[in-house]
């Protein structure tokens, strides 16, 4: 009798041991991380990118296939946008919006908007880790769009080996934002503010740029402690 006491108290400790590992487990799992498609011609495609921002979770990957998207986004939630799409913002103000931390942005092209074609903000508060990873980023003319990426209230954040042209004010303007790098870009032929346009901004690094502009080349008003090396600026 005691024999079977001790086997049932041991399958009970066995069940609930088990019970423990499941639910540690499940708790460990990052939420976010899955991988969302536009464009494509499989089962559970999205047509819109739009379409995906919103339905994704935040740190979710969304892919966007080749092709033009007649669109303008905006950002909400820590994503990684991804691919090799054309965006036609279609005279919108921005072609990309970005109102949250932790968000990439990789492969895109965008142009035909009037503002920015990529802006970071979201007042009253200052977004970090923002990442802008080889975009093209242009208008047809230099009369049209002001801003290839303006960041306001930006810290923490990347803008690496992206190609910015044809901007009536400046290619790259930061304002308010501190400890940014902006590195390996090519800025050409903005008008008004130049190629990258720093206000009241601090303790940024602008390296390894190319710059060939109508007016300034780089840019710095009521901004400290900035780092400028190794930028090649006709």
């Amino acid at each position: 009798m005691k024999k079977e006491k001790v086997a049932t108290l041991l399958l009970v400790l066995g069940i609930v041991t088990a019970g423990f590992v499941a639910i540690s487990k499940v708790e460990a799992q990052p939420a976010g991380g899955n991988i969302l498609y536009v464009g494509g011609s499989g089962a559970n495609n999205y047509t819109k990118i739009q379409d995906a921002i919103n339905d994704a979770s935040a740190n979710d990957t969304i892919k966007v296939e080749p092709g033009l998207y007649k669109e303008n986004l905006t950002i909400n939630k820590p994503l990684k946008i991804i691919g090799d799409p054309i965006i036609d913002a279609n005279g919108s103000l921005y072609g990309i919006r970005v109102e949250a931390n932790d968000t990439l942005i990789e492969n895109l092209t965008i142009y035909n908007y009037t503002e920015a074609g990529i802006y970071v903000y979201n007042a009253p508060f200052t977004i970090h880790n923002v990442t802008i990873n080889n975009c093209i980023i242009h208008n047809s003319t230099y009369n049209t769009g002001k801003y290839g990426i303006k960041f306001n209230h930006v810290s923490n954040s990347l803008i690496n080996k992206s190609y910015v042209y044809n901007n009536s004010e400046a290619g790259i303007y930061l304002s308010y934002s501190t400890n940014n790098t902006i590195t390996n870009n090519t800025v050409n032929n903005n008008t008004n503010g130049g190629g990258i346009f720093l206000y009241l901004s601090s303790n940024n690094t602008i390296t390894n740029n190319t710059v060939n502009n109508n007016e300034d080349g780089i840019f710095l008003y009521l901004s400290s402690n900035n780092t400028i090396t190794n930028n090649t600026v006709n």
